[in-house]
């Protein structure tokens, strides 16, 4: 035997967190498990340094206890993508120039994730990946809206639209942070 327990064998440990954010995000799961199963989770550790992952096409998030909510919009993120095809919803447009300032907007929401550092070459080629930007661009709605405002207003206003017309994501544009815990 290597050792013996004397206490409770579990441990209950509180989480603290925005609960008007936390349930806009859980509402809209379950709106979007009503439409095509969609599996929620919050494990006590996630594999690895990750704090969260969703599963391709879309059938599963999980996000790591404690970790606040901003991760929790980036896997959503992904799974939107994956069951919108927000990448092209986004990006595709007759005009060329309209494509190249959508491309340059999202790279430059994704070079934000750097936090004005270089980060290593490797880092910033994985948040330069069209899945990462989307993601991050979903994030990016939801969490900081004003940043993104000022770094990518086109993909904001194209994004916040198609939500706009989406009824199972219009009430995403509602969530407004507060100060219930």
């Amino acid at each position: 035997r290597v050792a013996q327990v004397f206490g409770p064998s579990e441990i209950v440990i509180q989480e603290a967190y925005d609960a008007v954010v936390r349930k806009g995000l859980t509402d809209a799961i379950a709106r979007l498990n009503a439409i095509s199963p969609l599996e929620y989770e919050r494990p006590p550790k996630i594999r690895g340094d990750a704090v969260g992952y969703a599963v391709k096409p879309g059938t599963k998030i999980a996000i790591q206890f404690g970790t606040y909510d901003g991760a929790l919009m980036h896997e959503l993120g992904h799974v939107l993508d994956w069951r919108y095809d927000l990448w092209n919803r986004l990006t595709r447009d007759p005009d060329v120039q309209v494509r190249r300032t959508i491309q340059r907007e999202l790279r430059a929401l994704a070079d934000e994730r750097l936090g004005g550092e270089e980060g290593t070459a490797s880092y910033r080629s994985y948040l330069r990946k069209k899945e990462e930007k989307i993601a991050n661009a979903v994030h990016a709605l939801l969490y900081a809206p004003e940043l993104m405002e000022r770094v990518a207003p086109r993909v904001q206003t194209r994004l916040r639209n198609f939500f706009a017309r989406t009824p199972e994501l219009k009430p995403l544009l509602d969530i407004k942070p507060s100060l219930v815990l």
